[in-house]
């Protein structure tokens, strides 16, 4: 059988002194604050990683006219994705790359 020692229970809650009451309700203030907290700090690192100011567009080119493109939101990888489009649509080890921020 399941022991319910820890768990407080509504009713079990309602019949204790006020003082303890008091202590219960406390804690889940804290627990959420805690939370907002939290969430607002995800929020913010959310919309800082999302941002526009930190994507990168990049056009890799060959001498023979095949182009790669790519975007992503690190400068590696879009260099990497840009760089890889532009070898395999024949351009081989002769494209170049340029960047800039999106």
């Amino acid at each position: 059988m399941l022991q319910r020692d820890n768990v407080m229970t509504l009713s079990r809650a309602l019949s204790l002194p006020i003082s303890s009451r008091k202590i219960i309700q406390l804690s889940m203030e804290a627990i959420m604050s805690r939370f907002l907290v939290t969430a607002l700090v995800a929020a913010a690192m959310t919309a800082a990683i999302s941002s526009s100011a930190s994507a990168y567009f990049c056009v890799a080119r060959s001498p023979n006219g095949a182009i790669g493109t790519a975007g992503a939101l690190f400068l590696g990888r879009a260099q990497m994705i840009a760089m890889r489009r532009c070898v395999l649509r024949g351009g081989g080890p002769g494209c170049q790359l340029a960047c800039r921020p999106w």
